[in-house]
């Protein structure tokens, strides 16, 4: 945030409310994290979550498995059987017109917290995910599904990945960018 000047967080305001999507992704500096500081900013604003108001890392020393709250088109064809387990997360907390659609459950207390959380702010689609995508919260989500793929990050640089990594990220931004009625957001067949 100390990074984005206001008129580039007014700007990102208006076109997610004409129709852009927004994701926001996990770690160390989003939500309240350590360098975060959205917390009563325009970003949270448009977030289907609200920020904690202190430190919101997460760091769970025997990890937490992702659990399926509501199914939904992001999801097709994935397994979570095996979970992927993922070590740290950012706590928040959804809003009232948001839909949880995968929590966390922890391993040794059983507790669930959200790790994906779709909304809407106006005419554009908005998520929250809640850990990290690269090592070193996300644990084994990179490695998520039965097979190994090569995927190309930078001019030469590959990185080994799971196939069901990959599609999980193409499902969810697929979703986001696909214009959907403004009056049913969060269906299903969406």
């Amino acid at each position: 945030r100390r990074k984005l000047s206001k008129a580039l967080l007014k700007q990102i305001e208006k076109r997610v409310s004409e129709g852009s999507a927004f994701l926001m992704i996990g770690g160390w500096s989003s939500y309240t994290g350590r360098d975060g500081n959205y917390k009563g900013s325009v970003i949270e604003k448009i977030l289907p979550v609200t920020c904690l108001a202190k430190d919101d890392r997460r760091h769970l020393a025997s990890g937490a498995a992702f659990r399926v709250r509501v199914f939904h088109p992001i999801l097709k064809g994935l397994s979570l059987k095996p979970s992927p387990v993922i070590i740290g997360y950012n706590e928040v907390q959804p809003k009232k017109d948001s839909k949880v659609i995968l929590e966390l459950e922890e391993s040794a207390s059983r507790k669930r917290k959200p790790l994906l959380i779709l909304g809407n702010y106006g005419a554009g689609k908005v998520a929250a995910w809640t850990t990290d995508v690269a090592p070193h919260w996300c644990g084994g989500l990179v490695d998520w599904g039965d097979r190994r793929l090569r995927i190309s990050v930078a001019r030469g640089i590959q990185i080994e990945v799971g196939n069901h990594y990959v599609q999980f990220f193409s499902q969810l931004i697929c979703w986001l960018s696909n214009p959907s009625p403004i009056s049913s957001p969060l269906r299903g067949e969406d």
